[in-house]
């Protein structure tokens, strides 16, 4: 009898102990999730911030792209016509090819003033401005000899909005008070032998129409003219004071004049792009550390005067 109260004592105590240790290894293994699922609820969400935070950086630095740095180059084509202009002065008249083309992204824009979202021009903005004429090799142009053409930017009124004062640009180019900053220019030059082996080599090319005997010419005009916010520019003229000039095609290329952060931008896109990216990130941590430190400040007052 004793025995078996012993024994029975003994499982008793054993039972005990076992269901004291599965109640601690469950209270263990409770914590232990509770704790993981907070460290995943907080990792969680720091992921998700730290995503939104580098998608509006990226976003940030797209938009900046896009809207602050303009487009390098623009070629814009001018039909040209001739036109007969009156000298009040001498009585005397004269005859020259002009065109004008509307400063717009939008060509079939009906508005007489271009909108400052549709203008090739941004205000503030260096721009270099060339003429590029596409002339055949005809006798009249080869005996042509000098000729004379103009550039000129006006507003809406026809008042010039040209501004020209770089030094480099008045080594050829000259102010005229009707047609903007003139300059000359000149048929390249080449021997009848040249154009003869010339003519010889690219004889197939002229039978299968996909060239022709002619010249691109580019002839800078300035460098330096920079966009008025006040009076915008909304017209490009150009003007060739010689009407016996055999011309195939006409047009101006304005080219932008990176400066200051829109150089860096142009010439070095993707080390700029990772370091607005990386700027604009740290920038929103920081804003979410603040907005939290806010957040316990105005918590630990709230709970002071409760």
């Amino acid at each position: 009898m004793y025995h078996q109260t012993l024994s029975f004592g003994i499982v008793r105590r054993v039972k005990t102990c076992g269901f004291l240790i599965l109640g601690g290894l469950h209270r263990l293994v409770i914590h232990a999730l509770q704790t993981a699922i907070q460290v995943l609820h907080i990792w969680l969400r720091v992921s998700l911030l730290l995503a939104i935070a580098l998608k509006l950086s990226i976003w940030t630095n797209f938009e900046l792209f896009q809207r602050y740095l303009p487009n390098h180059t623009h070629q814009l084509h001018i039909p040209l016509n001739f036109i007969v202009s009156n000298y009040q002065e001498s009585g005397l008249t004269s005859t020259h090819l002009q065109g004008k083309v509307l400063l717009t992204t939008r060509p079939n824009i009906s508005m007489p003033m271009v909108p400052p979202s549709h203008s090739i021009l941004v205000s503030g903005q260096l721009y270099s401005l060339s003429i590029v004429l596409h002339v055949p090799e005809s006798p009249p142009n080869l005996t042509q000899g000098m000729f004379k053409m103009c550039l000129n930017l006006v507003n809406v009124w026809g008042n010039s909005t040209l501004i020209a004062e770089d030094p480099r640009s008045s080594q050829w180019s000259f102010p005229d008070p009707k047609f903007g900053m003139c300059r000359l220019g000149l048929l390249k030059y080449s021997s009848s032998l040249v154009q003869s082996i010339s003519g010889l080599i690219r004889l197939p090319l002229f039978m299968a129409d996909w060239d022709s005997q002619g010249q691109i010419l580019t002839f800078p005009v300035t460098f330096s003219h920079q966009e008025n916010p006040i009076n915008p520019s909304s017209h490009v003229i150009l003007t060739i004071l010689s009407p016996d000039l055999e011309v195939y095609d006409a047009s101006v290329i304005l080219s932008t004049q990176y400066h200051g952060l829109r150089y860096l931008m142009f010439h070095h896109p993707y080390i700029t792009s990772f370091l607005l990216i990386l700027m604009g990130f740290y920038a929103f941590i920081a804003l979410l550390g603040v907005s939290g430190m806010f957040r316990l400040v105005l918590a630990s007052v709230v709970n002071r005067y409760n």
